[in-house]
């Protein structure tokens, strides 16, 4: 099997998996408790925040836990906007459902959003973003790097033109696909909120973080017990928060992925009929492809048939049965034929050459069948 699917889940790392089964078995007291298996519980909690916050050139006090990256968009996004407050939202046209679908929960309360285009690069400018901001936007919630194509926004300017229009709105960022990938930095880019999840860079499904800057108010969304300063309430996922950590430790150099992401751009632009929708400087980790009007599915499906395991865009959105809203926002040509490969730090040279191979011998034959 040849795994070209790692923008939905990685393979979870060595040193994360150790680190689970030894929190899962050995520090199972309950982090607030103040005995002492709940003692020692609350200091590797501790010391997996610092370790997550440094991995986010951030401090160990503006890092909150959570279930994954879906919970940290809608923390983000929920937490900044009161309905009854009024305000508008500016958003883009291609963010992933976790937050897209907060936004349009807002709309439902009143709420005026904005849905911003990106270029046919799939890149929303800062300019665009510009038009879009008003002086009673109280939020801006913009992707750092788009998990279908693997565009990479601007974020590190957006703030300073948020500073001239709407000085006091909060900006978020979903960081999902770009954490460990990319340098994340909150207060470079004067972010207020971050999204991260363990999961897409070798931790477990089941952690995530979200990044609230110090002196940034955030109103709950939800409720409980007070863990995580009441921001996310309920008994922390210390395994998974555990492993999170561990992966993050292990975090090393990503050059790898930019030749093998090349090679496979190269080989699959110079088969016929086929086009690149990912921009030439997308995150190496992603390259979404369109092979002429084929059906993604059909696609999907064989090269899966044949060991070769891709998607046909967000994962969240392909368990609603979405067509890709992504590629529709840009204008490609072939909105419904977009195939994305994802690569890891672990792909190998030998299953990018394997994976070429396999795709020039089944493309052609579906190309001809149809």
């Amino acid at each position: 099997m040849i795994y070209l699917d790692n923008s939905a889940t990685t393979r979870p790392s060595a040193i994360a998996l150790d680190a689970f089964r030894h929190t899962a078995e050995s520090v199972f007291g309950n982090p607030s408790s103040v005995h002492a298996p709940g003692t020692e519980a609350a200091k590797l909690l501790k010391a997996a925040r610092e370790t997550v916050a440094a991995a986010m050139h951030a401090e160990p006090s503006t890092i909150y836990f959570t279930s994954g990256g879906t919970l940290a968009d809608n923390l983000a996004v929920l937490g900044a906007v009161n309905p009854k407050q009024g305000g508008s939202v500016v958003t883009t046209a291609i963010e992933h459902p976790a937050v897209k679908s907060t936004c349009a929960f807002l709309e439902k309360q009143g709420v005026r959003v904005t849905y911003v285009k990106p270029g046919k690069d799939g890149v929303v400018s800062q300019e665009a973003i510009r038009e879009a901001l008003t002086a009673d936007t109280v939020l801006v919630s913009v992707m750092h790097v788009n998990n279908e194509t693997g565009a990479i926004m601007p974020v590190e300017k957006i703030k300073a033109t948020m500073q001239a229009i709407c000085p006091r709105a909060l900006f978020h960022t979903d960081c999902v696909q770009s954490f460990g990938k990319l340098p994340i930095m909150p207060r470079a880019w004067g972010a207020d909120f971050i999204s991260v999840s363990a999961h897409k860079m070798h931790g477990l499904r089941g952690a995530g973080a979200l990044y609230i800057a110090q002196g940034v108010h955030l109103r709950p969304s939800i409720f409980g017990g007070g863990q995580e300063k009441d921001i996310v309430p309920g008994t922390e996922n210390l395994p998974a928060i555990a492993a999170f950590a561990a992966a993050c430790r292990a975090l090393g150099s990503q050059d790898k992925v930019y030749a093998l992401s090349a090679r496979l751009r190269q080989a699959l632009s110079a088969m016929p009929g086929v086009y690149i929708n990912s921009p030439q400087d997308a995150l190496p980790h992603i390259l979404n492809v369109s092979f002429g009007k084929l059906p993604s599915e059909v696609v999907t499906n064989a090269l899966s048939n044949a060991g070769v395991c891709v998607s046909s865009g967000s994962a969240c959105a392909a368990a609603r049965s979405e067509k890709s809203y992504v590629l529709r926002a840009m204008d490609a040509p072939n909105p419904d034929s977009g195939v994305r490969f994802s690569l890891s730090d672990t792909t190998t040279e030998a299953e990018i050459e394997e994976a070429i191979r396999i795709i020039q011998t089944i493309i052609p034959m579906l190309m001809a069948a149809v």
